[in-house]
C-alpha cells in the first residue's frame, strides 16, 4: 500500500499521534467502493467479523453503521467482543434494537467503552483474532469509502497499542441498558 494509492488514507495515516510504521501495511488489502460494487468495503468487512472468534473495535459504526443485526447475531453465538463507541451511538443502538441489547447485555459475549471524542480516532478501528481493519469512513458521503486488513504483526501490535491507549481514556458501561449509560457518562 501507498501514500498515492489513497490520498485520503495517508490524510488520516498521518495524522495519527504516533502514525505506526508505513512498512506494516505495504502488503495490506485494500478493498474500495468501486463502480458497480458500493458495498465493497462493507462486504470484507462483514467477512471478517464472520470468520473471528473475538472482536474488540472503536468507532465501529464509522465502518458499518447498517450491519449492527450482524454484530448483535455473532455476540449472541458467543463472539467475544469489545467496542468502543460514544455516547450517542450507544444510545441510538439501545432505542432501535431494545430487545436485543438485553440478550447481548445477558450473554456477558460484550464488553462496551464509552469515549466522548469521537473524532479522537478519525476511523474505524477492528482487531479480529489475528487481523486489524481501518476502515474510512466519508462523512460527506455517509458511507464507508474503504477498509484495509492485514495480519502483519507489526501493524496488529501498533492497533493493540492504539486500542489501548483509546479504551484507558474511556468509561466502562456495565450494563447495555440506558441507566448503565446515564452510569458511565457520570464517571466520565
Amino acid at each position: 500500500m501507498h501514500a498515492s494509492a489513497s490520498p485520503r488514507w495517508w490524510t488520516y495515516w498521518t495524522a495519527l499521534p504516533p502514525p505506526p510504521d508505513v512498512e506494516a501495511f505495504v502488503g495490506a488489502r485494500v478493498t474500495h467502493v468501486e463502480r458497480g460494487d458500493p458495498y465493497a468495503p462493507l462486504t470484507r468487512f462483514v467477512s471478517l467479523v464472520q470468520a473471528t472468534e473475538t472482536l474488540r473495535g472503536i468507532n465501529t459504526c464509522r465502518i458499518a453503521p447498517t450491519y449492527m443485526e450482524e454484530f448483535q447475531g455473532r455476540i449472541l453465538a458467543g463472539m467475544r467482543t469489545e467496542l468502543n463507541d460514544t455516547p450517542l451511538v450507544l444510545a441510538d443502538v439501545m432505542d432501535r434494537y431494545p430487545e436485543k441489547c438485553v440478550q447481548i447485555c445477558v450473554s456477558e459475549n460484550l464488553t462496551l467503552w464509552i469515549h466522548e471524542d469521537r473524532d479522537a480516532l478519525p476511523f474505524g478501528l477492528v482487531l479480529f483474532d489475528d487481523r486489524v481493519g481501518i476502515g474510512l469512513f466519508d462523512t460527506t458521503k455517509g458511507a464507508l469509502e474503504a477498509f484495509v486488513d492485514t495480519d502483519e504483526q507489526a501493524a496488529v501490535e501498533w492497533a493493540n497499542a492504539v486500542y489501548d491507549r483509546y479504551t484507558a481514556e474511556s468509561s466502562r458501561l456495565d450494563t447495555f441498558t440506558k441507566k448503565g449509560l446515564n452510569e458511565a457518562l457520570a464517571r466520565c
